[in-house]
């Protein structure tokens, strides 16, 4: 359930999810909300194509921020269809996980690590993200947790995919304490890929487990794109707190999805 302080910080990083999109398709520049500055961005590819912005870290007096983009190119829906795995070669004993979402977070993960170690310690470090966007940062938390000062990141995700097999999730779930994995009920993409998946092409199979903290929220907006649509899940969730929701939006303008 959300309520709370969890609530107000769901309604936020939706917000910073919004705005991971919003630096993509607009070269960089987006809208932050009071009291954040960035400290760094990092870019992504696929298939060896032109790297593209994911995504960026920022600081405020009280904490760190990662947020990740989700799909928004016709690489990014490949990714998504590579359902393969792969063994989690940054984290030992870190299980397999689904080669198109490891692929891409290994072609921006050094901008995130070099990043993170400019950064002093002492404050909380949350990371977040909508749809692949989820995926990424699912993958980041195991590897930052393990791979940098910040050894408990913080993890609130929006209608993200299964990202990897039972072990990977056991791994996840060992490591980080507050996992807050928050699934409309209608929407497909946190389905995906199914528990137990085989190839096509290679006659494999493949078992998928979500990771701990499922949030589960419920809208039906008519479609399987609204139903996953990052706006939606803010309308949703705004309800739980709706005078910070109100506040947040009329004191950012354009900030809120």
């Amino acid at each position: 359930m959300l309520k709370g302080p969890a609530a107000r910080r769901a309604i936020l990083f939706a917000g910073l999810c919004e705005q991971a999109y919003t630096q993509y398709k607009r070269g960089g520049n987006y809208v932050l909300a009071g009291g954040y500055k960035q400290v760094g961005v990092f870019r992504g590819t696929l298939l060896d194509s032109k790297k593209e912005l994911y995504g960026f870290v920022l600081e405020s007096a009280n904490e760190f921020v990662i947020a990740f983009r989700g799909t928004d190119s016709a690489e990014d829906w490949v990714s998504d269809s590579m359902a393969g795995q792969v063994p989690f070669r940054f984290v030992r004993n870190g299980g397999k996980t689904h080669s198109g979402f490891t692929a891409l977070y290994a072609s921006m993960r050094q901008d995130i690590l070099r990043t993170l170690r400019g950064l002093p310690s002492g404050k909380p470090l949350y990371i977040t993200g909508h749809s692949l966007g989820g995926a990424l940062a699912t993958l980041c938390a195991v590897d930052v947790a393990v791979h940098s000062k910040f050894s408990r990141p913080r993890i609130y995700t929006f209608g993200s995919p299964r990202v990897g097999n039972d072990a990977f999730a056991a791994k996840f779930n060992r490591l980080i304490r507050v996992s807050r994995r928050i699934a409309n009920t209608q929407d497909i993409v946190p389905s995906l890929p199914p528990r137990v998946y085989r190839s096509a092409q290679t006659r494999q199979v493949f078992q998928y487990a979500h990771v701990k903290g499922e949030v589960p929220i419920s809208f039906r907006k008519g479609g399987i794109a609204a139903n996953h649509a990052l706006r939606n899940y803010f309308a949703a969730i705004r309800l739980k707190s709706p005078a910070y929701a109100d506040a947040l939006c009329n004191k950012n303008p354009g900030f809120c999805p």
